[in-house]
């Protein structure tokens, strides 16, 4: 499935000084600007199959925006770490969309992510070869209600 983010828009007096966003008013969640790849932020392409394994694992994960919510972070603009470099990596490949830490007459930043997850059928064109299918543990039942297999058979009887 996918995995995406809700984008920002607005806010008044956009400057930028030492990798931090300032504004004179907050971004807020926009409505009409379509959700930001998170995946595409990290490089994580789709990646084709490889059919020659009688053993397969199957997807796990349902399509799923997280919304998100901003609060005060005192002390946030010299916080450098992993999480902040992939936060930065998803604002820099979306420019004007994403300001997931900025200053509005105090520090900023989003405080809470809230997975959002859609319905996704996950499709397998089956060919003659018997294969074995691997399906994970499905950790909640909002994830086991959003995902499902639609198998499509191509084989032999």
């Amino acid at each position: 499935g996918t995995c995406n983010i809700l984008a920002m828009e607005g806010g008044s007096g956009h400057t930028v000084t030492g990798n931090i966003d300032h504004f004179f008013s907050s971004p807020s969640i926009s409505s009409h600007i379509p959700s930001l790849s998170i995946y595409s932020a990290i490089g994580i392409e789709t990646e084709n199959l490889d059919f020659s394994k009688k053993i397969m694992m199957l997807p796990n994960a349902p399509s799923r925006v997280f919304w998100w919510e901003t609060g005060a972070v005192p002390g946030l603009r010299s916080l450098e770490n992993d999480g902040t470099r992939l936060l930065d990596s998803i604002r820099d490949l979306y420019p004007g969309k994403f300001y997931w830490r900025f200053y509005a007459f105090f520090d900023y930043a989003i405080t809470t992510l809230k997975p959002v997850y859609e319905d996704t059928n996950i499709k397998i064109k089956l060919d003659k070869d018997t294969r074995n299918f691997i399906m994970p543990t499905m950790t909640t039942n909002e994830i086991r209600n959003k995902l499902s297999y639609s198998f499509d058979g191509a084989g032999e009887l």
